[in-house]
């Protein structure tokens, strides 16, 4: 029986004997990522293995680098300007 990855199950709460138990406080973020989205993230595209995650990279000059040599945007988006809180707010649908 395949469960959905999006459900939560006994199992993923480590449920015994009645009590809920949990391990650590830590929760993996490739776990996470299964759990609500139901995707694997750590599937590789072209064969379906596993892989593992051999670093973190967390220097902005050497993330900026990457990213401009993969020909991805490396800069954040500007931000919105702020709504003016005396404008009055508009319905979805238009009204």
């Amino acid at each position: 029986m395949r469960i959905e990855p999006t459900a939560i199950s006994v199992e993923h709460w480590g449920l015994r004997e009645g009590e809920l138990f949990a391990t650590s406080r830590y929760v993996e973020w490739a776990v996470l990522m299964q759990r609500t989205w139901g995707l694997d993230v750590l599937a590789c595209p072209r064969c379906a293995r596993k892989m593992r995650v051999l670093s973190t990279i967390t220097e902005l000059a050497t993330i900026r680098r990457i990213l401009t040599h993969l020909g991805v945007r490396a800069d954040p988006l500007p931000r919105a300007p702020a709504r003016d809180p005396t404008e009055e707010q508009c319905e979805i649908d238009g009204s």
